[in-house]
């Protein structure tokens, strides 16, 4: 079955994809390209760019020419859709960042992590790019959330350990917001220090699949079972 685009003030749809069998779907802030992946059958497959306005590949992104990937672990645009980031492989520890209007791989970021276990490896299992463009979050299977400068690749900080099922910078990009998916806590770091500064008790174990911040990073919603929280960050000493 193939990937589809629906315009809901019209009602036109538009293929974008040969198969909707992906484990990795994103739309650049822009609106123009969607990030595709689809898991391959066998021998693999590689992740796509796809132009919204006419359903055809923008470009077919991977390391090296006729590389291809297993799986996609997680996706994430940068706030001014120049740069699309991705981790590909159960057992890789490398966040690929292609040049979104190119297709080129512009950086090739090493993760500095140590697997649980001997024989596991370390992908990244959510991505969040700062405000800023240029600072990466990088949630591992080492149960810590590594910020990483994309320019330098350096690491300035971490934080958890936790097992973070969602994470998200605010737009002021003082804040950096992470969802622990088994105790229902939603932590709040400093995103400079990496700090940890409030924790919110959300009542529910399950998994948080998501977080997002109102525009003036005032609000913080949780996505908990079948309802929504929104909470009120200066109620809970956060400025």
């Amino acid at each position: 079955m193939p990937l589809r685009v629906s315009c809901s003030s019209c009602g036109k749809s538009l293929q974008v994809a040969e198969s909707a069998a992906g484990n990795a779907l994103a739309f650049s802030p822009n609106g123009r390209y969607l990030f595709s992946f689809v898991v391959p059958q066998f021998g693999g497959s590689f992740p796509k760019l796809y132009d919204v306005s006419t359903g055809k590949v923008h470009h077919t992104l991977s390391e090296k020419p006729d590389q291809r990937c297993q799986e996609v672990q997680s996706v994430a645009f940068s706030t001014d859709g120049k740069w699309v980031a991705a981790s590909l492989g159960l057992s890789s520890n490398k966040v690929h960042v292609w040049n979104v209007e190119t297709g080129e791989l512009a950086q090739l970021v090493h993760v500095a992590v140590k697997p649980v276990h001997d024989d596991q490896g370390t992908p990244a299992t959510r991505l969040a790019f700062h405000p800023n463009n240029n600072a990466l979050a990088i949630a591992c299977t080492d149960h810590l959330v590594h910020v990483v400068t994309i320019s330098t690749k350096g690491e300035t900080g971490k934080v958890g350990p936790l097992k973070t099922a969602a994470l998200a910078f605010s737009p002021n990009g003082k804040l950096l917001a992470t969802a622990e998916g088994n105790t229902g806590k939603v932590f709040l770091w400093d995103a400079k220090s990496c700090q940890p500064l409030a924790h919110l008790e959300t009542g529910s174990k399950m998994w948080t699949p998501g977080l997002s911040f109102s525009a003036d990073s005032a609000f913080l919603a949780v996505p908990v079972n079948r309802t929504i929280q929104v909470w009120e960050l200066a109620k809970h000493g956060v400025k």
